[in-house]
């Protein structure tokens, strides 16, 4: 049986302990990329969130504005009908008593 040298089991003994360093150091690079991953995400919904929230209040806004417009054209509306209606009452008084003044019943 040959005589394994000592050198050459330290040499074994440094390859087996780099192994685990390396597998360490490997899973410390990927829990930092983890953690920076999800940062970026998290600021990444954010930013999402935070663009949404303005959208939909400028639309909003902008809504509100269109339905004060619509309250003032109605409001318009309904004064030239009440407008209409009182010269048709008007008319229609003037003819009943141009009705009457003729004899009619």
């Amino acid at each position: 049986m040959a005589d394994i040298s000592i050198e050459f089991l330290g040499k074994q003994l440094q390859n087996i302990q780099a192994e685990p360093r390396e597998m360490k150091f490997a899973a410390e690079v990927e829990r930092r990329n983890s953690h920076s991953a999800f940062n970026n995400l998290v600021t990444e919904v954010g930013l999402k969130l935070s663009t949404f929230e303005v959208t939909i209040e400028h639309g909003l806004g902008a809504m509100d504005g269109r339905l004060e417009a619509m309250d003032g054209r109605l409001k318009g509306m309904q004064r030239q009908l009440d407008q209409g209606l009182g010269t048709l009452h008007q008319q229609l008084d003037r003819i009943e008593q141009l009705l009457l003044a003729k004899g009619s019943p």
